[in-house]
């Protein structure tokens, strides 16, 4: 309809690249009656356990469990080892081991019963260049 803007609340329209409320910016805006939003919030610092010492980079990337499958690989460990070490169940393992079989960074070979993990070089020099 003619006389109307385009924002479907039948009040004024707004025509240009600034919002319709608040300011160029994008603080304020629609809900807010042009009232300036919150303070930008400072960047996320990582939670504790995460980010500090050696290995955090490893543990930003991988996550806590897989990254402790990772070191502990290093040693070459069975499933079980590996549950006990990290904490976690067998089959919960067993989904870690696979993404990081799938990555390239550690091997596994069925050894009678139990199955053996071991680090690929790929999964040594990332090792090695997360604690040096």
């Amino acid at each position: 309809m003619r006389g109307r803007g385009g924002d479907g609340r039948g009040g004024r329209g707004h025509r240009g690249g600034a919002p319709a409320t608040g300011s160029a910016t994008g603080t304020g805006g629609a809900g807010t009656g042009g009232r300036p939003g919150p303070e930008p919030r400072p960047p996320a610092r990582p939670s504790a356990g995460r980010g500090q010492g050696a290995g955090a980079s490893l543990t930003s990337l991988l996550g806590r469990t897989r990254a402790t499958v990772l070191r502990a690989v290093a040693a070459g460990a069975t499933t079980g080892e590996l549950a006990r070490v990290a904490g976690v169940s067998a089959s919960s393992i067993s989904q870690h081991t696979s993404v990081l079989r799938e990555a390239g960074l550690i091997t596994s070979q069925r050894q009678a019963a139990s199955v053996l993990h071991t680090l690929t070089p790929l999964g040594a020099s990332m090792l090695r260049a997360n604690l040096g």
